[in-house]
């Protein structure tokens, strides 16, 4: 198996563990998945992320949103606030937390 092929491979067998874990129904893992790397890229980008807006921009419930949030929070992506989240100075790269 070629490496592009292999990573292809590991990388939907720890999205699928992350789904799992936190309950996330199949059919919508990979949107979940794009959405919470789009959350962490908007947070590093801006500082600081809030979750009415996360909310509309993404066309989700302030809910999916705040469960996004956490996800990166306890993965010390995030650090939460009211309202929404700060981007951790010091993060480690979402690739690396994430996978």
């Amino acid at each position: 198996m070629a490496d592009g092929q292999q990573w292809s491979v590991m990388k939907v067998s720890t999205i699928e563990m992350w789904a799992m874990r936190t309950g996330a129904v199949r059919s919508n893992l990979l949107e979940s998945a794009m959405r919470i790397a789009q959350i962490m890229e908007l947070a590093k980008a801006q500082g600081r992320v809030g979750v009415e807006d996360l909310a509309t921009h993404f066309a989700v419930t302030p809910q999916t949103i705040r469960k996004d949030l956490n996800e990166l929070c306890d993965r010390r992506i995030l650090t939460r606030i009211h309202g929404g989240a700060l981007f951790t100075s010091g993060a480690v790269p979402f690739r690396l937390a994430f996978l």
